[in-house]
């Protein structure tokens, strides 16, 4: 990977679990931003659901290898969201030099 390869900047978040007054409330913490990254679109749709019609974007993101991002993280391109669709790749296996990760924008 090249570093002219990797042209946007993107937040990576994780999810945590605010208890106020005994309710859980699910918020997002930034672990990194500014991360240099990769990301390129790949497919779209539109699903019909019961609230309208809601846009669904592929991607597939690279960037260096950062021990930090799992799963359970999400991305942040912008005030875009991307969800990390299941573990990140690592390249190489052995000793990684970078993730690979596809991801699921959805837009409202």
């Amino acid at each position: 990977m090249q570093a002219y390869q990797l042209t946007s900047e993107v937040d990576i978040e994780t999810p945590t679990t605010t208890v106020t007054d005994g309710d859980a409330a699910e918020t997002w913490s930034v672990v990194a931003r500014d991360v240099p990254a990769e990301v390129k679109a790949r497919a779209s749709l539109t699903k019909t659901e019961s609230q309208g019609l809601k846009a669904l974007t592929s991607h597939r993101v690279r960037m260096r290898y950062r021990s930090d991002v799992s799963s359970t993280c999400r991305l942040k391109l912008g005030d875009r969201v991307l969800n990390i669709l299941g573990p990140p790749r690592r390249v190489p296996e052995a000793r990684p030099r970078e993730l690979v990760m596809e991801c699921l924008e959805v837009e409202s």
